[in-house]
Protein backbone atom coordinates (compact mmCIF):
# COMPACT_ATOMS: atom_id res chain seq x y z
CA UNK A 1 0.00 0.00 0.00
CA UNK A 2 0.84 3.83 -0.36
CA UNK A 3 2.42 5.47 2.59
CA UNK A 4 4.13 8.95 3.39
CA UNK A 5 7.63 7.42 4.34
CA UNK A 6 10.43 9.39 6.34
CA UNK A 7 14.03 7.97 5.01
CA UNK A 8 15.98 10.61 6.68
CA UNK A 9 15.73 13.76 8.56
CA UNK A 10 14.03 15.78 6.22
CA UNK A 11 13.50 13.52 3.28
CA UNK A 12 9.83 12.54 2.84
CA UNK A 13 7.92 10.63 0.17
CA UNK A 14 5.40 9.10 -1.14
CA UNK A 15 6.20 5.05 -1.47
CA UNK A 16 5.13 1.45 -0.87
CA UNK A 17 5.00 -0.21 2.30
CA UNK A 18 3.69 -3.47 3.61
CA UNK A 19 0.27 -3.95 4.70
CA UNK A 20 -0.88 -3.42 8.00
CA UNK A 21 -1.69 -6.08 10.58
CA UNK A 22 -4.37 -6.08 13.11
CA UNK A 23 -2.67 -7.23 16.96
CA UNK A 24 -5.41 -8.75 19.35
CA UNK A 25 -6.39 -4.94 20.43
CA UNK A 26 -6.04 -3.50 17.33
CA UNK A 27 -8.16 -2.31 14.28
CA UNK A 28 -7.12 -1.64 10.75
CA UNK A 29 -8.59 1.57 9.32
CA UNK A 30 -8.80 2.29 5.93
CA UNK A 31 -7.65 6.10 5.77
CA UNK A 32 -10.25 8.55 4.21
CA UNK A 33 -8.73 11.94 5.05
CA UNK A 34 -6.13 12.49 7.02
CA UNK A 35 -4.76 16.38 8.33
CA UNK A 36 -1.48 17.79 8.58
CA UNK A 37 0.12 19.20 11.70
CA UNK A 38 3.34 21.45 12.35
CA UNK A 39 4.25 17.70 14.42
CA UNK A 40 4.54 15.89 10.74
CA UNK A 41 7.28 17.92 9.77
CA UNK A 42 8.61 18.72 12.91
CA UNK A 43 9.20 14.97 12.98
CA UNK A 44 10.46 14.82 9.63
CA UNK A 45 13.15 17.91 10.14
CA UNK A 46 14.41 15.81 13.49
CA UNK A 47 13.15 17.97 15.67
CA UNK A 48 12.24 15.44 18.23
CA UNK A 49 15.51 13.76 17.99
CA UNK A 50 16.66 14.67 21.79
CA UNK A 51 13.86 12.55 23.10
CA UNK A 52 12.52 10.03 20.66
CA UNK A 53 14.41 7.56 18.93
CA UNK A 54 14.39 7.73 14.91
CA UNK A 55 14.50 4.20 13.67
CA UNK A 56 13.95 4.80 9.36
CA UNK A 57 11.65 4.12 7.46
CA UNK A 58 9.57 6.12 9.54
CA UNK A 59 5.73 7.13 8.73
CA UNK A 60 3.92 10.53 8.49
CA UNK A 61 0.79 11.24 10.03
CA UNK A 62 -1.40 11.81 13.30
CA UNK A 63 -5.14 12.51 12.51
CA UNK A 64 -7.60 10.46 10.54
CA UNK A 65 -10.79 9.42 9.30
CA UNK A 66 -12.04 6.46 8.03
CA UNK A 67 -13.47 2.71 7.84
CA UNK A 68 -12.28 0.15 10.15
CA UNK A 69 -11.30 -2.90 7.34
CA UNK A 70 -10.05 -5.63 10.34
CA UNK A 71 -10.77 -6.18 14.06
CA UNK A 72 -8.24 -8.07 16.66
CA UNK A 73 -9.97 -10.65 18.41
CA UNK A 74 -9.79 -8.83 21.61
CA UNK A 75 -11.66 -5.51 19.94
CA UNK A 76 -15.05 -5.66 21.58
CA UNK A 77 -15.25 -1.61 21.59
CA UNK A 78 -15.62 -1.41 17.46
CA UNK A 79 -16.15 -3.47 14.84
CA UNK A 80 -15.58 -4.31 10.51
CA UNK A 81 -17.49 -1.17 8.92
CA UNK A 82 -17.46 1.12 11.58
CA UNK A 83 -16.83 4.57 10.46
CA UNK A 84 -14.14 5.81 12.62
CA UNK A 85 -11.80 9.45 13.48
CA UNK A 86 -9.20 10.14 15.80
CA UNK A 87 -5.50 10.63 16.12
CA UNK A 88 -2.31 8.61 16.64
CA UNK A 89 -0.94 8.32 20.36
CA UNK A 90 2.25 9.70 20.92
CA UNK A 91 4.24 6.94 21.61
CA UNK A 92 3.23 5.55 18.20
CA UNK A 93 4.68 8.31 16.13
CA UNK A 94 6.71 7.69 13.35
CA UNK A 95 6.05 3.40 13.94
CA UNK A 96 2.72 3.92 12.08
CA UNK A 97 1.16 7.08 10.69
CA UNK A 98 -2.39 8.11 9.52
CA UNK A 99 -0.53 9.57 5.74
CA UNK A 100 -1.62 6.36 3.86
CA UNK A 101 -4.05 3.85 2.70
CA UNK A 102 -4.45 1.97 5.59
CA UNK A 103 -3.11 1.83 9.54
CA UNK A 104 -2.91 -0.38 12.62
CA UNK A 105 -4.28 1.51 15.45
CA UNK A 106 -4.56 0.05 18.84
CA UNK A 107 -8.51 -0.16 19.85
CA UNK A 108 -7.76 1.84 22.95
CA UNK A 109 -6.44 4.86 21.23
CA UNK A 110 -8.55 8.06 20.56
CA UNK A 111 -11.13 6.98 18.67
CA UNK A 112 -14.92 7.67 18.02
CA UNK A 113 -17.42 6.44 15.85
CA UNK A 114 -17.95 9.29 12.85
CA UNK A 115 -20.50 11.14 13.20
CA UNK A 116 -22.43 10.68 9.44
CA UNK A 117 -23.13 14.77 9.84
CA UNK A 118 -18.93 15.05 9.78
CA UNK A 119 -17.68 14.27 6.33
CA UNK A 120 -14.46 12.27 6.81
CA UNK A 121 -12.26 15.65 5.80
CA UNK A 122 -13.84 18.22 8.54
CA UNK A 123 -13.80 14.77 11.09
CA UNK A 124 -10.21 14.34 9.92
CA UNK A 125 -8.90 18.16 10.51
CA UNK A 126 -10.07 18.51 14.13
CA UNK A 127 -8.43 15.70 17.12
CA UNK A 128 -4.69 17.00 17.03
CA UNK A 129 -5.56 20.77 17.01
CA UNK A 130 -8.94 20.75 18.60
CA UNK A 131 -7.51 18.83 21.64
CA UNK A 132 -4.56 20.57 21.72
CA UNK A 133 -6.19 24.14 21.66
CA UNK A 134 -9.25 22.79 23.98
CA UNK A 135 -6.63 21.89 26.67
CA UNK A 136 -4.48 25.16 26.64
CA UNK A 137 -7.92 26.83 26.75
CA UNK A 138 -9.07 25.16 29.88
CA UNK A 139 -6.03 25.60 31.48
CA UNK A 140 -6.06 29.46 31.05
CA UNK A 141 -9.42 29.48 32.33
CA UNK A 142 -10.04 33.20 31.16
CA UNK A 143 -12.76 35.11 32.78
CA UNK A 144 -15.26 37.48 30.68
CA UNK A 145 -12.83 40.13 29.72
CA UNK A 146 -9.49 38.66 30.59
CA UNK A 147 -7.13 40.17 27.93
CA UNK A 148 -5.27 36.59 26.01
CA UNK A 149 -2.83 36.68 23.84
CA UNK A 150 -2.75 34.37 21.16
CA UNK A 151 0.40 34.14 19.49
CA UNK A 152 0.42 32.19 16.10
CA UNK A 153 -3.44 32.38 15.95
CA UNK A 154 -4.03 31.42 12.18
CA UNK A 155 -2.92 28.01 12.50
CA UNK A 156 -4.51 24.89 13.55
CA UNK A 157 -4.44 24.98 16.87
CA UNK A 158 -4.79 28.84 17.08
CA UNK A 159 -7.90 29.11 15.00
CA UNK A 160 -9.85 26.45 17.34
CA UNK A 161 -8.28 28.57 20.30
CA UNK A 162 -9.11 31.78 19.26
CA UNK A 163 -12.95 30.54 18.95
CA UNK A 164 -12.99 28.77 22.49
CA UNK A 165 -11.51 31.93 24.36
CA UNK A 166 -13.80 34.09 22.78
CA UNK A 167 -16.77 31.91 23.98
CA UNK A 168 -15.79 32.57 27.23
CA UNK A 169 -15.98 36.21 26.67
CA UNK A 170 -12.16 36.71 26.64
CA UNK A 171 -11.14 39.59 24.89
CA UNK A 172 -8.79 38.01 22.47
CA UNK A 173 -5.68 39.72 20.60
CA UNK A 174 -4.41 37.74 18.14
CA UNK A 175 -0.80 37.89 16.41
CA UNK A 176 -0.95 37.23 12.75
CA UNK A 177 -0.47 39.26 9.30
CA UNK A 178 -2.72 42.10 8.21
CA UNK A 179 -4.49 39.86 5.40
CA UNK A 180 -5.69 37.74 8.60
CA UNK A 181 -7.44 39.88 10.34
CA UNK A 182 -10.93 40.05 9.10
CA UNK A 183 -10.58 35.81 9.13
CA UNK A 184 -9.71 36.09 12.70
CA UNK A 185 -12.40 38.81 13.88
CA UNK A 186 -14.87 36.65 12.51
CA UNK A 187 -13.76 33.96 14.67
CA UNK A 188 -14.05 36.02 17.82
CA UNK A 189 -10.61 38.15 17.88
CA UNK A 190 -10.39 41.86 19.67
CA UNK A 191 -7.71 42.88 17.87
CA UNK A 192 -5.26 41.87 15.59
CA UNK A 193 -1.39 42.56 16.12
CA UNK A 194 1.25 42.67 12.80
CA UNK A 195 3.53 39.67 13.91
CA UNK A 196 5.80 41.19 11.10
CA UNK A 197 6.10 44.70 12.80
CA UNK A 198 7.47 43.37 16.14
CA UNK A 199 5.29 42.27 18.37
CA UNK A 200 6.52 42.29 21.70
CA UNK A 201 6.74 46.31 20.56
CA UNK A 202 3.09 46.70 19.81
CA UNK A 203 1.65 44.52 22.65
CA UNK A 204 3.57 46.78 25.24
CA UNK A 205 2.83 49.93 23.02
CA UNK A 206 -1.17 49.11 22.67
CA UNK A 207 -1.31 47.21 26.42
CA UNK A 208 0.99 49.17 28.49
CA UNK A 209 -0.97 47.81 31.32
CA UNK A 210 -0.16 44.08 30.27
CA UNK A 211 -1.95 41.10 29.75
CA UNK A 212 -3.82 38.29 31.36
CA UNK A 213 -3.02 35.62 29.45
CA UNK A 214 -0.88 34.40 27.14
CA UNK A 215 -1.16 31.42 24.55
CA UNK A 216 2.09 30.33 22.86
CA UNK A 217 2.18 28.69 19.54
CA UNK A 218 4.79 30.44 17.44
CA UNK A 219 7.75 33.12 17.44
CA UNK A 220 10.79 32.98 18.65
CA UNK A 221 12.22 32.23 21.87
CA UNK A 222 13.35 35.56 22.52
CA UNK A 223 9.76 37.04 21.88
CA UNK A 224 8.23 34.43 23.82
CA UNK A 225 10.32 35.42 27.38
CA UNK A 226 9.75 39.24 26.36
CA UNK A 227 6.10 38.54 25.63
CA UNK A 228 5.60 36.43 29.43
CA UNK A 229 7.10 39.35 31.01
CA UNK A 230 3.36 41.32 30.20
CA UNK A 231 1.48 38.46 31.88
CA UNK A 232 0.50 40.14 35.18
CA UNK A 233 1.22 38.03 38.35
CA UNK A 234 -1.38 35.17 38.71
CA UNK A 235 -1.76 34.84 35.20
CA UNK A 236 -1.21 31.59 32.99
CA UNK A 237 0.80 30.68 29.95
CA UNK A 238 0.37 27.92 27.94
CA UNK A 239 3.03 26.96 25.57
CA UNK A 240 2.55 23.86 22.56
CA UNK A 241 6.23 24.49 21.33
CA UNK A 242 7.36 23.26 25.22
CA UNK A 243 8.03 26.92 26.56
CA UNK A 244 6.31 27.20 29.64
CA UNK A 245 8.79 25.72 32.27
CA UNK A 246 8.90 27.81 36.06
CA UNK A 247 12.22 28.97 34.99
CA UNK A 248 11.03 30.69 32.04
CA UNK A 249 8.38 32.85 33.49
CA UNK A 250 7.85 35.37 35.69
CA UNK A 251 6.78 35.55 39.29
CA UNK A 252 3.42 34.46 40.24
CA UNK A 253 2.27 33.30 36.70
CA UNK A 254 2.11 29.51 36.02
CA UNK A 255 2.69 27.65 32.90
CA UNK A 256 1.18 24.12 30.98
CA UNK A 257 2.96 22.72 28.36
CA UNK A 258 0.38 22.23 26.22
CA UNK A 259 -0.02 18.69 24.22
CA UNK A 260 -2.47 16.37 22.31
CA UNK A 261 -4.36 14.88 25.42
CA UNK A 262 -5.62 10.92 24.84
CA UNK A 263 -9.07 11.54 25.57
CA UNK A 264 -12.24 10.38 24.01
CA UNK A 265 -13.85 12.26 25.87
CA UNK A 266 -13.63 15.97 25.20
CA UNK A 267 -12.69 14.74 21.15
CA UNK A 268 -16.68 13.89 21.81
CA UNK A 269 -16.75 17.24 23.25
CA UNK A 270 -15.47 19.06 20.37
CA UNK A 271 -16.88 16.91 17.44
CA UNK A 272 -20.15 18.07 19.10
CA UNK A 273 -19.18 21.66 19.26
CA UNK A 274 -18.39 21.59 15.69
CA UNK A 275 -21.53 20.02 14.84
CA UNK A 276 -23.67 23.00 17.13
CA UNK A 277 -22.09 25.20 14.78
CA UNK A 278 -20.03 26.65 17.98
CA UNK A 279 -16.63 25.96 16.43
CA UNK A 280 -15.77 26.40 13.04
CA UNK A 281 -12.79 24.39 11.67
CA UNK A 282 -11.30 26.25 8.43
CA UNK A 283 -9.73 24.09 6.45
CA UNK A 284 -7.61 26.03 3.84
CA UNK A 285 -6.32 23.49 1.43
CA UNK A 286 -7.42 20.01 0.23
CA UNK A 287 -5.37 17.50 -1.59
CA UNK A 288 -4.75 14.11 -2.57
CA UNK A 289 -2.29 11.58 -0.78
CA UNK A 290 0.01 11.59 -4.26
CA UNK A 291 0.30 15.24 -3.52
CA UNK A 292 0.71 15.38 0.46
CA UNK A 293 4.45 15.27 0.12
CA UNK A 294 4.37 18.81 -1.44
CA UNK A 295 1.71 19.98 1.13
CA UNK A 296 3.80 19.21 3.91
CA UNK A 297 6.54 21.15 2.45
CA UNK A 298 3.16 23.90 1.87
CA UNK A 299 2.73 23.36 5.86
CA UNK A 300 6.06 24.11 7.08
CA UNK A 301 7.31 26.76 4.48
CA UNK A 302 4.24 28.80 3.67
CA UNK A 303 1.49 30.89 5.36
CA UNK A 304 -1.31 28.46 6.19
CA UNK A 305 -4.54 29.69 8.02
CA UNK A 306 -6.13 26.55 9.88
CA UNK A 307 -5.51 22.79 8.46
CA UNK A 308 -4.89 21.44 5.33
CA UNK A 309 -6.42 17.50 4.79
CA UNK A 310 -5.23 14.92 2.74
CA UNK A 311 -7.77 12.93 0.59
CA UNK A 312 -7.07 9.53 0.53
CA UNK A 313 -8.81 8.14 -2.67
Amino acid sequence: MRAVVLDDFGEWRLGEVPEPIAGDDDVVVAVRAASLNPSDWKLADGWYRYFMDYVFPMRLGRDYAGVIVAVGAGVERFALGDEVFGHIPVAGLGRSGTLAERVALPAASCMLRRPAELSPELASAIPVGGLTALQAVEFIAANPGDRVLVVGAVGGVGSIAVQLLASRRAEVIATALPEDEAYLRCLGAADVVDYSRGTEALVAERYPEGIHHLLDLAGSDDGYDALTRRVHAGGRVASALGRASPDRLPPGVVGLNAHTPHDPALLERLAQSVLAGDVAIAIERSCLLVEADVALYALRDEHVRGKVVVRVE
